[in-house]
C-alpha cells in the first residue's frame, strides 16, 4: 500500500510524493510538470516547486488520485492533474473575477 504526503527531505521546499507504508521508502513514478527538471533524487515527486512549498492539494477518494496541487511563490498557483477539472475552473475564471482563498 502507497501514501501521498508532502515531504522536504532532500529538498529546500516541501514536495508531495507518494511513499510505499511497508518500507517508508519513497515509491517510483513518474515526475510531473515542475519548475524544475526531474533527477535521479526526485524520481518518486508527484509535484514539487523550486521557489515555494506545495499548498493545497485536492485528492480523489473513489479513484485514490491526486486531482491538483496549489503552491504560493508570488501569488497562489495551481498545477491540474485532472484535465477535466482544469476545463471547469478555466471556464469559472473566464466568466469573472476569481479570488481562490486559502480556508
Amino acid at each position: 500500500e502507497t501514501c501521498w504526503i508532502t515531504s522536504s527531505c532532500g529538498r529546500d521546499t516541501t514536495a508531495l510524493v507518494k511513499i510505499d507504508l511497508q518500507t517508508g521508502e519513497e515509491v517510483e513514478q513518474t515526475t510531473s510538470k515542475s519548475t524544475s527538471t526531474a533527477t535521479d533524487t526526485m524520481r518518486s515527486t508527484v509535484f514539487f516547486s523550486e521557489q515555494s512549498d506545495i499548498g493545497d492539494i485536492l485528492f480523489d477518494e473513489n479513484y485514490c488520485r491526486v486531482l491538483m496541487v496549489s503552491y504560493n511563490y508570488a501569488r497562489k498557483e495551481i498545477h491540474f492533474f485532472d484535465k477535466e477539472l482544469e476545463g471547469h475552473f478555466k471556464e469559472i475564471v473566464r466568466q469573472g473575477p476569481v479570488t481562490v482563498c486559502d480556508e
